[in-house]
């Protein structure tokens, strides 16, 4: 625009009027364009999170995984054996000097058929297993008395707890 009359000043106030509102009105709409994007993304990875969980990786039981085939465990190409490697002290439980109960198994009878009960024998190996007490469950039974007061002749009953309400 040529400012080549003087006139055209008072339009120029309005025009510059106007932009600046046009630019404050588009400042507020990109502030709220700017919180409304951060929103959506934070939406999005969430719903992106929820999309790739299966029973592998939450709690969540296998039968909700669907009928989608799980990947196979990658081969060696190289064909190793698996296990521990050549040489390495490995970690495991060690033998106890007194067992809590000890087993023996004496040589009964030779091949031969000859009976060797009575035979003199030195041990040759010991070996330990190491068992879980089985779970057993524990009956605790109450028992209530009664009895007549020598006094007064009433007859007093004692109780059961409150949380034994039946015979079993």
């Amino acid at each position: 625009m040529h400012l080549s009359r003087p006139e055209d000043i008072p339009n120029l106030h309005r025009l510059i009027d106007e932009l600046l509102r046009r630019i404050s009105d588009l400042e507020v709409s990109q502030a709220g364009l700017v919180r409304e994007n951060a929103q959506l993304r934070a939406e999005n990875a969430r719903l992106k999170r929820q999309m790739n969980q299966d029973s592998g990786n939450s709690h969540r039981p296998p039968s909700s995984d669907g009928y989608s085939k799980k990947p196979a465990l990658p081969r060696s190409k190289s064909r190793q054996s698996r296990g521990g490697v050549r040489g390495h002290k490995g970690h495991t439980l060690s033998q106890v000097m007194t067992p809590d109960e000890v087993v023996s198994l004496p040589v009964l009878q030779c091949s031969c058929g000859h009976d060797l009960s009575c035979v003199g024998q030195s041990l040759v190996a010991r070996r330990q297993c190491f068992d879980l007490p089985e779970a057993r469950m524990v009956v605790k039974e109450y028992q209530t008395f009664g009895c007549s007061c020598p006094v007064c002749g009433t007859y007093q009953a004692s109780c059961f707890p409150s949380h034994i309400r039946a015979p079993v």
